[in-house]
């Protein structure tokens, strides 16, 4: 009788250790869904054509952004995860900032609402060169920066 409660008294400690580490185990598990992946470059595009890219760990942009004086013109930027292709983040927690080198050169306006996050216009205000980076804010915090990408302005 005394073995069989002692034996009875050691499941069920064990039995309350597994059932224990099982739930600490749950707890601390991320699925796939929590983890978002970091954008470590982008696309610039004109509808689907690609007119600005800074690849993954490239330390430079290739293009150039060209708009003639007086006019706009519409993009889209699509973010790169490490691997190079496009990653899309919540809109919700995700917004774009922009910083111009010379704001008497262009001028970029931004929609408000959500399903224009990524879409930005792009006004040639003189005739010049200036540069633009893209700034990438997760709620609130610059997640990503851009290289800084070149604009040019023509008559």
């Amino acid at each position: 009788m005394e073995f069989s409660r002692k034996l009875t008294k050691y499941t069920l400690i064990a039995f309350v250790l597994i059932a224990f580490s099982s739930l600490t185990a749950c707890d601390n598990a991320t699925s796939a869904e929590d983890e978002e992946e970091e954008p470590v470059g982008l696309r610039i595009k004109a509808g689907d054509v690609t007119i600005i890219e800074q690849l993954p760990g490239a330390q430079s942009v290739t293009g150039t952004l060209t708009i003639n004086q007086g006019a706009s013109d519409i993009y889209t930027v699509a973010l790169l995860g490490e691997t190079g292709s496009e990653i899309f983040l919540d809109p919700e927690e995700h917004g774009l900032t922009f910083d111009i080198t010379d704001g008497n050169i262009v001028s970029i306006n931004q929609e408000p609402g959500l399903d224009q996050t990524y879409i930005f216009t792009l006004n040639g205000l003189a005739q010049g060169n200036t540069s633009i980076t893209v700034n990438l804010l997760h709620e609130g915090a610059a997640e990503f920066v851009s290289q800084s990408i070149p604009v040019e302005v023509t008559n």
